[in-house]
């Protein structure tokens, strides 16, 4: 549990208030109210949500930081996205850590982010919130999913389950690579799937609208898998004993032409207003297949190795995930339904296996199916134990204690507290830097009153927090060069070299009359 050393009250009341209203749903439920059951999970894990967002004051290495500079960039003009707003230096379009128009990620998650900023101020919890509110969104639409597909207890069990996902927690707050992009990305393909199952379920046409509206925003925050509902529909289609009847694919066609209107436009865009910076990153993007990116590389099982990171530290985790998976393709009410949960997971697991690149987050494109496996294995034993049982009260406590087990194990409490504390802060430098960082963030603007200015010699990585806390003009972790800083005088471009005690000043600083202030706040 929670290390009460290191939280405050309040925290500590937020987190168990949100625990408690989590496990009150599931009474509520095992006593027959779904609908308040569903709303008090729902609210429960938005406080979750709230409360881990607010943990760190700063802003995280590596994706949450570069995205919330452009995010902040974006407030006065969405559609140019930068990450040096005033790149005083050259520098080049092909490292995304330092470049000026900033086309590393597509721009829905970014301008979500952005809208947040503008409402609740620079902050990152700001940042944050739109994925506190899509995690916890999230409840309804595995919740709906589940309950489509089998039972109101499958839907129920999985988004409970769902809600101790630590790994999903972290990606909310940022803490874990690709952070709020992938955090988005998994939003809206599970609301495409959503919407899709609602379609199957109900034949309203509005639905169709909506699976074209979820694919395309999932394509506008990372590409193209943001197609795969498509992939199950269109198989559905063909396996169907009319496939040779037109009609009965408009649906599907007119869904599609909704996603391409919705993606589309951005693409066409950037390539005729950032022609050069476009064209490498479409280049980019189709390398991570082939090449291995950013030395994120690993064996061809690298997948399945790491389901245990993303949905309980146990050691059976993925063998139960895909004994789960087996009972759900068995036991879900159509074949259609089978087709689209089994060929979803089989694409999105052959795909990244085969891709050079590996990253931990990508297997959680298809996180609701796993979800709603680990939840009927647990319906499972539980009608297994009924068959054996004449008392339902004694199956039915197992299941509550394998749902809070799994739950238990799911959530890294350790992790928790080395995190987001210093409880062990010889294994948590990071957050020693990072606070000292803010620290010194904080105190510049007294320093440095005037925002004109641009500030060189951060702290490591520092100046990209610098220009999302701050108004400077530009800030760059590096002391100039001689030449660096005979250019930008000749510019009147008025800059200021930080000395944070760590690096001897060059003498042409001196030499050069640069202005060089002491920073108190950084030993």
């Amino acid at each position: 549990m929670l290390n009460s050393d290191y939280f405050s009250n309040i925290q500590l009341l937020h987190f168990y208030t949100s625990i408690c209203i989590i496990i009150t749903s599931l009474i509520l439920f095992q006593r027959g109210k779904p609908k308040i059951s569903i709303l008090l999970l729902f609210s429960g894990v938005f406080l979750m949500g709230m409360f881990m967002g607010l943990l760190d004051p700063y802003l995280h290495y590596w994706d949450e930081q570069y995205h919330a500079l452009v995010a902040k960039n974006m407030m006065d003009n969405p559609f140019k996205p930068m990450l040096f707003k005033n790149p005083v230096l050259p520098y080049t379009h092909e490292v995304w850590i330092g470049n000026h128009i900033w086309l590393h990620k597509q721009p829905l998650f970014l301008w979500m982010i952005s809208l947040s900023l503008k409402i609740f101020g620079i902050s990152a919890w700001a940042v944050r919130f739109p994925s506190i509110l899509m995690h916890a969104l999230m409840v309804f639409l595995i919740y709906r999913i589940g309950t489509i597909i089998h039972s109101k207890k499958l839907g129920f069990y999985a988004a409970f389950i769902f809600s101790f996902s630590y790994y999903l927690i972290e990606l909310m707050i940022g803490t874990q690579v690709c952070d709020h992009n992938d955090m988005a990305f998994v939003f809206f393909v599970s609301a495409s799937f959503w919407a899709w199952f609602e379609y199957q379920n109900s034949n309203k046409k509005y639905w169709i609208v909506l699976i074209g509206l979820f694919s395309g925003s999932a394509i506008l925050v990372k590409w193209m898998v943001g197609l795969l509902v498509y992939l199950g529909w269109g198989i559905t289609r063909i396996a169907d004993k009319d496939r040779f009847q037109i009609k009965k694919y408009i649906p599907l066609i007119v869904s599609l032409m909704i996603t391409v209107f919705v993606a589309l436009p951005w693409q066409l865009y950037i390539i005729r207003a950032f022609p050069v910076e476009s064209a490498y990153e479409y280049s980019y993007n189709t390398r991570h297949f082939f090449e291995v990116i950013e030395d994120h590389g690993g064996n061809w099982d690298f997948h399945f190795q790491n389901l245990d990171k993303l949905y309980g530290k146990f050691v059976l985790t993925p063998w139960l995930l895909l004994v789960g998976f087996v009972f759900l393709i068995i036991r879900v009410k159509e074949l259609k339904f089978k087709i689209v949960l089994a060929s979803s997971v089989i694409a999105i697991y052959l795909f990244y296996s085969l891709a050079a690149t590996k990253m931990i987050s990508f297997g959680l494109t298809v996180s609701f199916i796993a979800f709603l496996s680990l939840a009927l294995l647990i319906i499972e034993i539980e009608n297994l134990m009924n068959k054996w049982c004449k008392f339902k009260q004694i199956s039915l406590a197992l299941s509550t204690i394998l749902l809070l087990w799994f739950s238990y194990v799911n959530f890294d409490f350790e992790s928790l507290n080395q995190k987001h504390t210093l409880m062990d802060a010889n294994n948590n430098p990071m957050r020693i830097i990072k606070t000292k960082e803010l620290n010194l963030i904080q105190a510049l603007p007294r320093l440095i009153p005037d925002t004109s200015y641009v500030i060189f010699n951060t702290p490591f990585y520092a100046n990209i927090q610098l220009m999302f806390f701050t108004n400077y003009k530009a800030a760059y972790d590096f002391i100039p060069s001689e030449q660096n800083c005979r250019d930008l005088t000749e510019q009147n471009i008025d800059f200021i070299v930080l000395d944070n005690g760590q690096s001897k000043m060059p003498e042409y600083l001196r030499e050069l009359n640069i202005q060089i202030v002491k920073n108190p706040f950084w030993n």
